[in-house]
């Protein structure tokens, strides 16, 4: 954080004045686009409101008023028949008052009449009616019919109660027509709601009797002076007569107004499509949530919405609602094409300018960032770059020349210091001292098979090149295991996993690096059996156990190493190999952490050098399962096996078991020299 600051801080007087002025420019633009905006979305929001409002009592007045001319129509027919008690559904007088009144109302499409002994006249003007099957017996209407109109006489005999006349424009009847009843208005809707409410009566939606249409009624019943019911009487409204009605609405390009019920469904007109019913479900959930506000925003569908909700100005009885919406941007088009114009400049500007800031503080920054992460790199002991940088900048060129001076030193310090340590020392920005602890540690000692005998048989030129192949391959093997490499000796490697960074698993990893070891150099082998060079078969010792890790020396020379007995323990082990003719042989202590996936084989308990007490000692084979490379083999397998359950025999003092055993093994494994040992051992 410390060097990002300094970066921006600390800075030539002509990259400050840059900066400064893309800055300002920067906060310029964002103020005035952002004050726009900010203006804009209040604006938005206040026209909105009134928009909306203003839409929605417009609506709901033209509706009021529709519903008004409905509404007086049944009040008309009560004050007809009320100064007239003595009229029925037969009267000439009601049935001529019912067509003038059908005539010079052309917006009505039905009046109805019912009476409290199943006797009725239904009146219906097929001229504006646009459903193919409004009328049950409109197909035998004859040519020129405008009404026709259903008188149903209880009185009749039986079989002929209904009778259907047709009447043409100047109201006179053309044809008659004549059927069973099938219609008693005492069931419909509209006769016992007002019947029950006793005033004027809305119904909700249903489909009529005499054509399936939907609507709804509005009917008032008629009383005598006594207060006895004789009639009533009511109109009706298509449900496509509303949706017509609520279609010429218009409300910007895109928007719709729609009747609901109090849940939510669509009512009037019927919806599109089921995004529409969706929309509306979700503008009365967000109108429950924002009680008190009938216009809000809604977001649906990666679109914003204008929304309006009131109630249908129908009855109170009703919980009816008129929902209206629109998408924002359609009412508000011309304000946000203002609006994005207004902030394209603005960016436009932003840009412009940027451009120009950007250039020029670039030819003066670009060598600095350039050096910059060459520093970096350098932090991260990424030595391989071999970047310099031009520049006409006196103290850049210093820089440069300080950069690739210290470059080279690290370079040559790396290659006698573990890598690892290195790099700590430069992160923590910490000179090297004295000074070490115990940690646990796995350490792996290596050896070239009979090196002194190769060597001699070979030349100083040609000998090099072949100890340096040979060690890159064990160098890269253990370095990419998590291993740090210690030290070369003569012939040998000594590394050790666990320090400087702490490992759990560091017994795995050696062993693995091991394997891979050698598996890496039996190729390495083979290339140089096809080119005649002389092959190195190495032997490897690996042992855990507590050691002393740090710089240890002196002030004046001083190396990181590990020390102790866990050390000298895996280099015997090294040694041992000679003795049992095997390439890896692992201490007890390694074996007890290793996991379950390594295949290895008790060897003998032999007294070590330098140690009081006798330590048991393991052949490393290979893996149970993974990498294919080091993966042991089914003999191997089956060899650890039998090996060890003989070997498990010996020691338990079981000896014919153990010699039998042995032989077995000597038969199906003849060059096994561990197994030669013991059968000696046995004899």
């Amino acid at each position: 954080m410390r060097r990002f600051l300094e970066r921006f801080l600390v800075r030539t007087l002509r990259l400050e004045i840059l900066t400064i002025f893309l800055a300002l420019i920067s906060f310029s633009s964002v103020v005035i686009v952002t004050f726009t905006y900010f203006r804009d979305t209040k604006a938005f929001d206040s026209i909105f409101h009134r928009s909306m409002h203003r839409l929605n009592n417009v609506i709901v007045d033209r509706t009021s008023c529709l519903l008004a001319e409905f509404r007086r129509v049944p009040e008309f027919i009560r004050g007809f028949v009320e100064q007239q008690p003595h009229l029925t559904v037969h009267s000439k007088e009601v049935i001529d008052y019912f067509l003038n009144m059908m005539s010079q109302q052309t917006d009505l499409t039905t009046l109805f009449m019912g009476m409290p002994n199943g006797d009725a006249l239904v009146i219906d003007n097929l001229s504006v009616t646009e459903h193919p099957n409004w009328f049950s017996s409109s197909e035998l209407a004859p040519k020129g019919t405008v009404y026709a109109y259903l008188l149903l006489d209880r009185s009749k005999s039986e079989g002929k109660q209904e009778t259907w006349n047709y009447v043409s424009k100047d109201l006179k009847v053309i044809a008659t027509h004549e059927k069973p009843l099938d219609y008693d208005p005492r069931s419909r809707p509209w006769y016992q709601g007002a019947e029950s409410l006793g005033k004027l009566f809305w119904t909700d939606l249903y489909s009529y009797a005499l054509n399936g249409v939907t609507g709804i009624s509005c009917s008032v019943p008629i009383y005598d002076p006594s207060g006895k019911m004789v009639s009533v009487v009511g109109t009706d409204i298509p449900l496509y007569f509303l949706s017509k009605f609520l279609a010429a609405q218009k409300i910007g390009k895109e928007g719709y107004a729609y009747v609901c019920d109090g849940k939510g469904q669509i009512l009037v007109p019927a919806p599109e499509n089921q995004e529409t019913q969706q929309l509306v479900s979700a503008a009365f959930i967000r109108a429950s949530q924002v009680a008190g506000d009938s216009e809000f925003y809604l977001d649906f569908q990666n679109r914003k919405y204008l929304i309006s909700i009131h109630g249908f100005p129908l009855s109170s009885t009703k919980n009816w609602n008129i929902i209206l919406f629109d998408p924002r941007d359609d009412l508000f088009h011309d304000i946000l094409a203002a609006r994005k114009q207004i902030i394209f400049i603005s960016l436009g500007i932003l840009l412009i300018s940027s451009i120009f800031v950007v250039y020029f503080s670039n030819r003066i920054s670009r060598p600095i960032v350039s050096l910059s992460k060459e520093v970096d790199r350098i932090t991260n002991l990424d030595l391989e770059s071999n970047l310099r940088v031009s520049s006409i900048i006196k103290e850049v060129k210093m820089i440069d020349t300080s950069i690739a001076a210290m470059r080279s030193a690290l370079r040559s310090f790396s290659h006698y210091v573990p890598k690892d340590i290195v790099l700590e020392l430069i992160r923590k920005g910490q000179e090297i001292t004295l000074g070490g602890e115990k940690k646990e540690i796995t350490v792996f000692f290596s050896d070239i098979e009979d090196f002194t005998t190769v060597s001699e048989a070979l030349s100083v030129d040609q000998l090099t090149p072949l100890l340096e192949e040979y060690f890159a391959i064990l160098s890269r093997t253990i370095l990419s295991g998590n291993g740090t490499i210690d030290k070369y000796i003569g012939d040998g490697i000594m590394a050790f996993w666990g320090a400087p960074h702490s490992l759990s698993n560091h017994a795995d990893e050696a062993c693995l690096a091991a394997l891979r070891c050698q598996s890496q150099l039996k190729k390495l082998n083979n290339q140089r059996i096809e080119h005649r060079l002389p092959p190195f078969f190495t032997r490897i010792g690996i042992n855990t156990g507590i050691a002393l890790v740090g710089n240890l020396g002196t002030m004046e020379r001083m190396n990181y190493t590990a020390i102790g007995d866990a050390v000298n323990l895996a280099s015997r082990l090294q040694n041992i190999n000679k003795t049992y003719h095997t390439k890896i042989i692992i201490g007890e202590e390694t074996q007890s952490k290793l996991s379950a996936d390594f295949v290895i084989r008790p060897l003998d308990i032999v007294e070590v050098k330098g140690k009081k007490n006798k330590t048991k000692i393991y052949e490393l084979m290979g893996l149970a399962s993974g990498d294919a490379e080091i993966q042991a083999s089914a003999k191997q397998l089956e060899l650890s096996k039998l090996f060890t359950e003989s070997y498990d025999a010996f020691e338990g003092g079981r000896l014919e078991e153990a010699k039998a055993k042995f032989q077995a093994i000597h038969t199906l494994f003849s060059d096994d020299e561990p197994t030669k040992m013991y059968l000696e051992r046995l004899i």
